[in-house]
Protein backbone atom coordinates (compact mmCIF):
# COMPACT_ATOMS: atom_id res chain seq x y z
CA UNK A 1 0.00 0.00 0.00
CA UNK A 2 1.21 3.12 -0.90
CA UNK A 3 0.35 6.96 0.33
CA UNK A 4 0.57 10.35 -1.31
CA UNK A 5 0.35 13.37 0.92
CA UNK A 6 -0.18 17.06 -0.55
CA UNK A 7 -0.95 16.35 -4.22
CA UNK A 8 -0.70 19.19 -6.49
CA UNK A 9 -3.98 20.60 -7.01
CA UNK A 10 -3.28 24.40 -8.46
CA UNK A 11 -6.56 25.94 -9.29
CA UNK A 12 -6.98 29.75 -10.34
CA UNK A 13 -9.70 32.14 -9.75
CA UNK A 14 -10.71 32.18 -13.51
CA UNK A 15 -11.26 28.25 -13.69
CA UNK A 16 -13.53 28.92 -10.81
CA UNK A 17 -15.17 31.20 -12.77
CA UNK A 18 -15.61 29.41 -15.65
CA UNK A 19 -17.02 26.35 -14.37
CA UNK A 20 -19.57 28.73 -12.69
CA UNK A 21 -20.93 29.30 -16.67
CA UNK A 22 -22.04 32.62 -15.65
CA UNK A 23 -22.26 35.18 -18.59
CA UNK A 24 -21.14 38.15 -15.92
CA UNK A 25 -19.88 37.44 -12.90
CA UNK A 26 -20.25 40.07 -10.28
CA UNK A 27 -17.85 41.76 -8.29
CA UNK A 28 -19.86 40.27 -5.23
CA UNK A 29 -18.59 37.06 -6.80
CA UNK A 30 -15.49 36.92 -7.80
CA UNK A 31 -14.78 38.41 -3.97
CA UNK A 32 -16.16 35.16 -2.67
CA UNK A 33 -14.15 32.82 -4.92
CA UNK A 34 -11.19 34.90 -4.01
CA UNK A 35 -11.45 34.82 -0.07
CA UNK A 36 -12.62 30.68 -0.42
CA UNK A 37 -9.35 30.44 -2.96
CA UNK A 38 -7.33 31.97 0.24
CA UNK A 39 -9.21 29.58 2.23
CA UNK A 40 -8.44 26.46 0.84
CA UNK A 41 -4.39 27.52 0.13
CA UNK A 42 -3.82 27.80 3.49
CA UNK A 43 -5.78 24.13 4.81
CA UNK A 44 -6.14 21.65 1.43
CA UNK A 45 -4.49 18.67 1.94
CA UNK A 46 -5.28 16.15 -1.20
CA UNK A 47 -3.86 12.63 -0.79
CA UNK A 48 -4.46 9.14 -2.06
CA UNK A 49 -3.82 5.89 -0.98
CA UNK A 50 -2.89 2.79 -3.66
CA UNK A 51 -1.97 -0.38 -3.83
CA UNK A 52 -0.30 -2.38 -6.90
CA UNK A 53 -2.26 -5.77 -6.93
CA UNK A 54 -2.06 -8.68 -9.23
CA UNK A 55 -5.59 -10.59 -10.99
CA UNK A 56 -5.42 -13.87 -9.27
CA UNK A 57 -8.58 -15.48 -11.68
CA UNK A 58 -11.33 -14.12 -14.18
CA UNK A 59 -14.68 -15.62 -14.48
CA UNK A 60 -16.87 -13.92 -16.71
CA UNK A 61 -18.58 -12.15 -13.59
CA UNK A 62 -16.10 -12.21 -11.30
CA UNK A 63 -12.45 -10.92 -11.04
CA UNK A 64 -10.57 -12.77 -8.30
CA UNK A 65 -7.87 -9.82 -6.71
CA UNK A 66 -5.41 -10.77 -3.37
CA UNK A 67 -8.01 -13.56 -2.72
CA UNK A 68 -11.21 -10.89 -2.50
CA UNK A 69 -13.32 -11.17 -5.13
CA UNK A 70 -15.31 -8.63 -7.01
CA UNK A 71 -18.71 -9.25 -9.12
CA UNK A 72 -18.71 -7.22 -11.73
CA UNK A 73 -19.07 -8.46 -15.80
CA UNK A 74 -18.01 -5.86 -16.95
CA UNK A 75 -14.76 -5.38 -14.97
CA UNK A 76 -14.16 -8.79 -15.51
CA UNK A 77 -14.05 -7.66 -19.77
CA UNK A 78 -11.67 -5.03 -19.13
CA UNK A 79 -9.35 -6.44 -17.26
CA UNK A 80 -9.25 -10.00 -18.98
CA UNK A 81 -6.21 -9.26 -20.65
CA UNK A 82 -4.47 -7.58 -17.43
CA UNK A 83 -2.20 -9.09 -14.99
CA UNK A 84 -1.77 -6.03 -12.52
CA UNK A 85 -4.64 -3.33 -11.33
CA UNK A 86 -4.40 -0.54 -8.91
CA UNK A 87 -7.58 0.11 -6.25
CA UNK A 88 -7.15 3.29 -5.07
CA UNK A 89 -8.92 6.58 -3.02
CA UNK A 90 -7.82 9.67 -3.74
CA UNK A 91 -9.46 12.77 -1.89
CA UNK A 92 -9.79 16.35 -1.67
CA UNK A 93 -8.72 15.62 2.06
CA UNK A 94 -11.47 15.79 5.14
CA UNK A 95 -9.05 19.33 6.03
CA UNK A 96 -11.45 21.29 3.62
CA UNK A 97 -14.31 20.32 6.30
CA UNK A 98 -12.97 22.63 8.58
CA UNK A 99 -13.38 25.88 6.67
CA UNK A 100 -15.97 27.77 7.88
CA UNK A 101 -18.25 28.35 5.82
CA UNK A 102 -21.78 30.47 6.57
CA UNK A 103 -23.81 27.86 5.24
CA UNK A 104 -26.92 30.07 5.45
CA UNK A 105 -25.35 31.74 2.29
CA UNK A 106 -26.56 30.02 -0.07
CA UNK A 107 -24.00 31.07 -3.06
CA UNK A 108 -21.10 30.89 -0.90
CA UNK A 109 -21.84 27.48 0.18
CA UNK A 110 -22.13 26.69 -3.67
CA UNK A 111 -19.47 28.20 -4.51
CA UNK A 112 -17.73 26.38 -2.06
CA UNK A 113 -18.25 23.49 -2.46
CA UNK A 114 -17.78 23.92 -6.44
CA UNK A 115 -14.33 24.75 -5.62
CA UNK A 116 -13.78 21.38 -3.36
CA UNK A 117 -15.20 19.44 -6.54
CA UNK A 118 -12.62 20.67 -8.89
CA UNK A 119 -9.78 20.61 -5.58
CA UNK A 120 -10.85 16.74 -6.08
CA UNK A 121 -10.44 17.22 -9.74
CA UNK A 122 -6.85 18.15 -9.54
CA UNK A 123 -6.00 16.02 -6.98
CA UNK A 124 -6.70 12.78 -9.13
CA UNK A 125 -5.14 14.08 -12.29
CA UNK A 126 -2.42 14.17 -10.37
CA UNK A 127 -2.34 10.54 -8.93
CA UNK A 128 -3.16 9.81 -12.59
CA UNK A 129 0.24 11.26 -13.20
CA UNK A 130 2.19 9.63 -10.66
CA UNK A 131 0.92 6.66 -10.87
CA UNK A 132 1.64 6.44 -15.00
CA UNK A 133 5.38 7.57 -14.26
CA UNK A 134 5.77 5.51 -11.35
CA UNK A 135 4.53 2.13 -13.46
CA UNK A 136 5.40 3.13 -16.93
CA UNK A 137 1.65 3.18 -17.80
CA UNK A 138 1.23 4.91 -21.33
CA UNK A 139 -2.69 4.74 -20.94
CA UNK A 140 -4.95 3.36 -18.28
CA UNK A 141 -8.93 3.80 -17.50
CA UNK A 142 -10.86 3.11 -14.13
CA UNK A 143 -13.87 1.72 -12.86
CA UNK A 144 -15.75 2.70 -9.39
CA UNK A 145 -18.51 0.92 -7.39
CA UNK A 146 -21.39 1.96 -8.15
CA UNK A 147 -20.98 3.90 -11.09
CA UNK A 148 -22.64 0.70 -13.10
CA UNK A 149 -25.55 -1.23 -12.01
CA UNK A 150 -23.40 -4.33 -12.75
CA UNK A 151 -20.87 -3.20 -10.16
CA UNK A 152 -23.03 -2.39 -7.04
CA UNK A 153 -21.70 0.25 -4.42
CA UNK A 154 -21.61 -2.47 -1.67
CA UNK A 155 -18.60 -3.27 -3.13
CA UNK A 156 -16.83 -0.15 -1.69
CA UNK A 157 -16.46 -2.34 1.15
CA UNK A 158 -13.90 -5.10 -0.55
CA UNK A 159 -12.19 -2.16 -2.47
CA UNK A 160 -11.28 -0.63 0.68
CA UNK A 161 -10.37 -4.36 2.19
CA UNK A 162 -7.29 -4.50 -0.32
CA UNK A 163 -6.37 -0.77 0.67
CA UNK A 164 -6.13 -1.98 4.79
CA UNK A 165 -6.70 1.17 7.21
CA UNK A 166 -7.97 3.87 4.67
CA UNK A 167 -9.65 5.78 7.96
CA UNK A 168 -5.86 5.86 9.28
CA UNK A 169 -4.05 6.10 5.96
CA UNK A 170 -5.35 9.33 4.22
CA UNK A 171 -8.83 9.95 6.88
CA UNK A 172 -11.51 8.72 4.54
CA UNK A 173 -14.37 6.41 6.59
CA UNK A 174 -16.27 4.26 4.63
CA UNK A 175 -19.97 4.91 6.28
CA UNK A 176 -22.44 1.70 6.37
CA UNK A 177 -24.48 3.14 3.77
CA UNK A 178 -20.95 3.13 1.76
CA UNK A 179 -20.77 6.49 1.20
CA UNK A 180 -17.15 7.80 1.82
CA UNK A 181 -16.67 10.84 4.12
CA UNK A 182 -15.32 13.20 3.45
CA UNK A 183 -17.34 13.54 0.32
CA UNK A 184 -14.86 14.87 -1.63
CA UNK A 185 -13.62 12.11 -2.65
CA UNK A 186 -13.60 9.08 -5.08
CA UNK A 187 -12.84 5.24 -5.05
CA UNK A 188 -12.01 2.68 -7.32
CA UNK A 189 -9.70 0.27 -9.43
CA UNK A 190 -7.18 1.43 -12.76
CA UNK A 191 -6.67 -1.07 -15.18
CA UNK A 192 -4.03 -0.66 -18.09
CA UNK A 193 -5.88 0.11 -21.48
CA UNK A 194 -5.61 0.82 -24.87
CA UNK A 195 -8.73 3.04 -25.01
CA UNK A 196 -9.87 5.47 -22.82
CA UNK A 197 -12.81 3.60 -21.18
CA UNK A 198 -15.56 5.50 -19.09
CA UNK A 199 -18.26 3.59 -17.19
CA UNK A 200 -20.77 6.28 -18.75
CA UNK A 201 -20.16 5.06 -22.16
CA UNK A 202 -22.23 1.65 -20.95
CA UNK A 203 -24.84 3.78 -18.79
CA UNK A 204 -28.00 4.62 -20.83
CA UNK A 205 -29.48 7.02 -17.90
CA UNK A 206 -30.20 10.17 -19.97
CA UNK A 207 -29.91 13.63 -18.58
CA UNK A 208 -26.98 13.05 -16.65
CA UNK A 209 -25.20 16.22 -14.81
CA UNK A 210 -22.51 13.63 -14.02
CA UNK A 211 -21.80 11.69 -17.54
CA UNK A 212 -18.27 12.16 -18.62
CA UNK A 213 -19.05 10.51 -22.03
CA UNK A 214 -22.36 9.84 -24.12
CA UNK A 215 -23.82 5.96 -24.24
CA UNK A 216 -22.23 3.81 -26.59
CA UNK A 217 -25.37 1.52 -27.56
CA UNK A 218 -22.78 -1.38 -30.02
CA UNK A 219 -20.36 -0.75 -26.84
CA UNK A 220 -23.16 -1.59 -24.30
CA UNK A 221 -24.28 -4.52 -26.64
CA UNK A 222 -20.45 -5.99 -27.09
CA UNK A 223 -20.02 -5.84 -23.06
CA UNK A 224 -23.28 -7.10 -22.12
CA UNK A 225 -24.54 -9.43 -24.70
CA UNK A 226 -28.39 -7.56 -25.09
CA UNK A 227 -30.01 -4.80 -26.87
CA UNK A 228 -31.16 -1.62 -25.18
Amino acid sequence: MEVINNLPYKLTEDEVVNELKMRNIPDKVRAIIIDILSDIKETAQPKAVYKECFIEEIRENKVLIEGIEFKSHILAVNVKDVGRVFPYVVTAGHELEEIDIDNSDMLSSYIFDLVKELVLRKARESFEKILYKRYNIEKASYMSPGSLADWPLSEQKKLFGLLGNVKKTIGVQLLETYIMKPVKTVSGIYFPTKFDFKSCMLCPRENCPGRKAPFDRKMYEEYMGKVV
